[in-house]
């Protein structure tokens, strides 16, 4: 923090003195404190959701997406990779649910007029024109896929964004002009991609949250050129994402890549520049880092009541906590088991159904590889019955398949989908 010498405007014996305007490396060196303050509280809270949360995400998003990895595998001896769809088909049955709770009537949202106002079809219009500017910047796909996010991870998180836009309009004589316009859309954010104050409920009762994630470069690059971005050097960025524990590879070229953190919040007033002495005073803004290094901006926040762009909701509530429950959450023991049971009876059908054979290996002819198929003759020295012996592991019990019935059912029950099931 800068002694209070160094700030731009103080009073000393009841005089204000002015001091010259900051230099270059004045403002360099206050932009590089923003970033370290910032990053400092985003690093921690980074790592206090990978403690608590990163593995159970990535268990939630493999069975979701049938995704077979080493983690799920269940013993040492186990062969079989198969995935019951059962947690998929109870996420996907919920988020239906929801999308047509939501989106079941054609319009969607309603405003109520005020009940003194006799005209009541001006609120009509409001509202139609809101329905369609929400289909045209398609804010229904986006609260589809936070309803995803939060029935797999257990929270939903979406960015309004309000920027400015153009569009061509035609006039009267049949000619088309360029018109601005302000553009209002909502962005959803994975829960691994998002970090806030670990101490906070809501996102309003943080010291802020941050939304990381990976841009092509070329789209920070051009609003470098057209001005909403400082035109600074990036830096370098290190992939250091681990996707392979989802069943997904990354590409080996990081020069088309650039990590944005932006970050929501309070931050130290002096920190943006403003000439205030109080070393406590915070103020409501927005931060936008490239590649944890290069401050890309940071403007107090242009909002009237100083509301956080950021909003998110619980799938189930859980007391005190930002982070909810979702539905994987709720079936992923019940997963666990049901994986365990048909991939046992898949191990045990290999033994019980494919041949094997038991041969006297002294008898065989030299360098004979003994295979079993349909018409082929296999050689031996002496007798065939005394020196091969089909063997048998017995029959699968059918106990094993009722058994992943009733796990299914409990699957069903734990998630809250067997009511739906049994109304379709």
């Amino acid at each position: 923090m800068p002694a209070p010498q160094e700030q731009y405007a103080r009073e000393i014996n009841d005089v204000v003195v002015h001091v010259a305007p900051p230099t270059v490396d004045e403002t360099t060196k206050r932009n590089e404190r923003l970033v370290s303050w910032v990053l400092d509280h985003v690093d921690e809270w980074e790592q206090y959701r990978d403690n608590n949360y990163e593995d159970l995400w990535k268990e939630y998003y493999r069975a979701w997406k049938q995704v077979w990895t080493e983690d799920e595998r269940t013993r040492l001896s186990e062969r079989s990779r198969f995935i019951s769809p059962a947690l998929q088909q109870a996420i996907e049955m919920a988020v239906a649910e929801a999308e047509e709770a939501t989106f079941g009537r054609v319009k969607w949202i309603d405003i109520e007029d005020d009940l003194r106002d006799e005209e009541k079809r001006d609120v009509e219009f409001y509202r139609d024109q809101l329905l369609e500017d929400m289909e045209l910047n398609m804010v229904p796909d986006a609260i589809t896929e936070c309803y995803l996010n939060a029935a797999i991870y257990g929270t939903g998180i979406a960015k309004v964004i309000v920027e400015e836009d153009k569009e061509y309009i035609t006039d009267e004589t049949g000619l088309a002009r360029e018109q601005a316009y302000t553009k209002c859309s909502l962005e959803p954010i994975s829960p691994e991609d998002f970090v806030i104050d670990p101490e906070a409920r809501t996102v309003n009762e943080a010291l802020g949250c941050a939304h990381i994630v990976v841009r092509p470069l070329h789209s920070v690059q051009q609003k470098q050129a057209s001005g909403v971005y400082n035109a600074i050097p990036l830096g370098d960025y290190a992939d250091d994402r681990d996707v392979s524990s989802k069943g997904e590879q990354k590409t080996d070229n990081v020069n088309d890549k650039c990590e944005i953190t932006e970050y929501h919040g309070l931050v130290p007033s002096w920190l943006l520049g403003e000439d205030d002495e109080d070393p406590f005073k915070m103020t409501e803004a927005i931060v936008t880092i490239a590649n944890r290094q290069s401050l890309l901006k940071a403007v107090e926040s242009p909002f009237t009541h100083m509301d956080r762009s950021v909003i998110a909701f619980q799938w189930d509530r859980v007391p005190n906590r930002f982070w909810g429950r979702g539905v994987a959450e709720k079936g992923i023991n019940t997963q666990r088991a049901l994986n365990a049971e048909l991939r046992a009876r898949q191990d045990g059908l290999a033994l019980t159904i494919h041949p094997m054979m038991a041969v006297d290996a002294t008898r065989l002819p030299r360098g004979m590889k003994l295979e079993i198929a349909p018409g082929k003759t296999i050689m031996t020295n002496g007798d065939p019955k005394q020196i091969l012996n089909p063997m048998h592991f017995g029959e699968m019990s059918s106990h094993t398949y009722q058994q992943a019935n009733e796990l299914e059912r409990m699957l069903q029950d734990a998630t809250g989908q067997a009511n739906a099931s049994a109304g379709i």
